[in-house]
């Protein structure tokens, strides 16, 4: 499959999982929002990219091959409401518009295969 899509797909499905998995926790941080005790969570992906990137000779390629991991982590912050309905709207944004890259890189690839006929 990588030979027809490219690692595009596979980079940017791997950002849409990160958005869903980042969505889950911001709503499970409003659910407890009353919770005594409760600290909020966070995912941590784009800090391990920024890593990966800095890695000496890292490349899409490295961090393609070594699938990246978002992983949950409590904060040692309380829940604030008015962040975690800010983080919501960003994440939602962002989950948007990688569902946007990943349909026109599908569109044009449709559109080159009709060319190709």
């Amino acid at each position: 499959m990588e030979m027809l899509f490219g690692k595009t797909i596979s980079l940017l499905s791997q950002v849409l999982d990160y958005h869903a998995r980042r969505h889950e926790t911001i709503v499970s941080n409003i659910a407890n929002v009353d919770t005594p005790g409760y600290r909020a969570k966070d995912v941590v992906f784009e800090k391990e990219l920024a890593l990966r990137m800095g890695e000496r000779g890292a490349t899409a390629d490295s961090l393609y091959e070594n699938r990246i991991v978002a992983r949950v982590m409590e904060t040692k912050d309380p829940v604030n409401i008015d962040r975690e309905m800010s983080r919501l709207a960003e994440n939602t944004i962002k989950y948007n518009l990688g569902i946007e890259l990943i349909s026109r890189k599908l569109k044009t690839l449709r559109e080159l295969a009709r060319e190709v006929r």
